[in-house]
């Protein structure tokens, strides 16, 4: 149902919905200080009734807007049941692998080094999942645009929005993850107070995972517009599956804790390389296009604001108000370099049309 939402693309629904289950984790929150009984059981079962309320919200908001949510009569494909099964099917198993893999890095962990460790490792995982918010969201927005082209046989256009929409899921997660790559350890000390050890090494490392993935997006959703997933899911799982077996090995041979995260962001840009080549088996496009859209300008955007910004951390000195600052020029120097050397001119004559429509009508409502 929140796919039918998303392909109509009422995402303002989408966002209400979304709001309301923000607000609902911090009422949970919230009544767990008052509420006498045994917290984790209470804030389980709160957790578990929000998630139906959210659920039965889509369900009823879908069923009353859109003609094919509602029950008039029993339809049977027998062509198209094979084709949703199939599709979900190996779309499971993709997601399957996934969770697969970072459970059993987890338990690998738990096993064979101290608590302490596996709270870092918990705690790099929960800030790399606030970065990844922006770009998920975008993400999102992304998928009905980039099929309904597919659908339509408008080629072009489904290839111009899979290339901007790569730099600006990146572009997304960058903005955030540049300062707080640069900034982790004053960051950690003024969340945690004193945080495990590794705990800013763990952090880094699964930034640059996530980064390296983000940028995989609208491939992932190029990939489903094409429907064939079998070749694409079976690949990329099998790589996916073998980090925790390459991990195990290196964990098994004496290996440091963090070559577990040096072995994912390894295989994840082995996976992106293969994720390009599939993607161009299943939807023929220039490879040569996409590091000239995409991997250039994302790469010059990197080097160019990350050396700026490390220099920005270097000489000023230490302390909040001077994390503050730091973080703030880090990311107007992120965001200069996403506009000038990110972007294409016809991009920014866009964006400052945007921006200068937006001001207008402010001006004149005020």
């Amino acid at each position: 149902f929140m796919s039918m939402i998303i392909a109509h693309e009422d995402l303002h629904i989408y966002a209400y919905v979304s709001i309301i289950e923000a607000l609902s984790k911090l009422g949970i929150v919230s009544l767990l200080v008052v509420l006498p009984w045994d917290k984790l059981i209470v804030y389980g079962i709160l957790l578990c009734a929000m998630s139906f309320i959210n659920s039965s919200i889509y369900i009823i908001v879908c069923m009353k807007k859109y003609e094919e949510c509602q029950f008039h009569k029993f339809y049977w494909d027998r062509n198209i049941f094979k084709e949703v099964i199939g599709f979900t099917g190996w779309t499971l198993f993709g997601q399957f692998t996934t969770i697969t893999r970072k459970q059993a890095v987890t338990i690998l962990i738990n096993q064979l080094f101290n608590p302490v460790v596996v709270a870092a490792m918990s705690i790099s995982t929960q800030t790399t999942n606030y970065v990844t918010i922006f770009s998920n969201n975008f993400n999102v927005i992304l998928y009905p645009p980039i099929i309904k082209n597919y659908a339509s046989g408008q080629k072009d256009q489904m290839l111009n929005l899979m290339f901007n929409g790569s730099k600006i899921c990146f572009f997304l997660m960058w903005v955030f993850a540049a300062p707080l790559f640069l900034g982790m350890d004053e960051i950690m000390r003024l969340w945690l107070k004193n945080p495990p050890p590794y705990t800013v090494l763990f952090s880094r490392l699964a930034l640059i995972e996530v980064l390296i993935n983000s940028t995989s997006f609208p491939l992932m959703t190029m990939a489903r517009a094409a429907g064939k997933m079998k070749l694409y899911e079976l690949t990329l799982g099998s790589i996916q599956l073998s980090i925790f077996f390459m991990s195990w090995f290196s964990l098994s041979l004496g290996a440091p804790v963090y070559s577990v995260l040096l072995i994912a962001i390894i295989i994840n840009c082995i996976m992106f390389v293969a994720r390009i080549f599939l993607v161009k088996h299943l939807i023929n496009y220039s490879i040569l296009q996409y590091f000239k859209k995409v991997i250039f300008p994302v790469s010059a955007v990197i080097l160019i604001s990350i050396n700026l910004s490390a220099m920005v951390f270097y000489l000023l000195p230490k302390g909040f108000a001077y994390l503050n600052v730091s973080i703030l020029l880090s990311v107007i120097i992120s965001s200069t370099c996403m506009y000038l050397i990110g972007l294409e001119h016809i991009e920014r004559i866009k964006i400052r049309a945007v921006v200068e429509n937006k001001i207008f009508n402010f001006l004149r409502l005020t």
